[in-house]
């Protein structure tokens, strides 16, 4: 689904709780954006992974392994050698 610029400057003159609403949606995915960038600056591969566990850990089943690698810049071999580290220490 898209929407055009202009379109979408035309739904908030004529709904401004909508341009409210679409504030609040684009805040929610700039911060989310953000969060994401400082995990892929600062850790390992074992804290990219821990902060995906404890951010997604809902599509951990969906997802196929070598995305979620992608997702956190690791190889997919590095994500198996910290899984099962993970696994070894619970």
């Amino acid at each position: 689904l898209t929407l055009h610029f202009n379109s979408l400057q035309k739904i908030y003159e004529q709904f401004p709780e909508f341009n409210y609403q679409g504030r609040k949606i684009t805040e929610y995915y700039f911060y989310q954006q953000e969060q994401r960038l400082y995990m892929l600056r600062q850790k390992n591969a074992l804290e990219k992974y821990k902060y995906f566990l404890s951010h997604y850990e809902k599509f951990l089943k969906e997802i196929p392994q070598k995305h979620i690698a992608s997702f956190l810049s690791i190889s997919p071999e590095t994500l198996s050698r910290t899984r099962n580290k993970i696994r070894k220490n619970n």
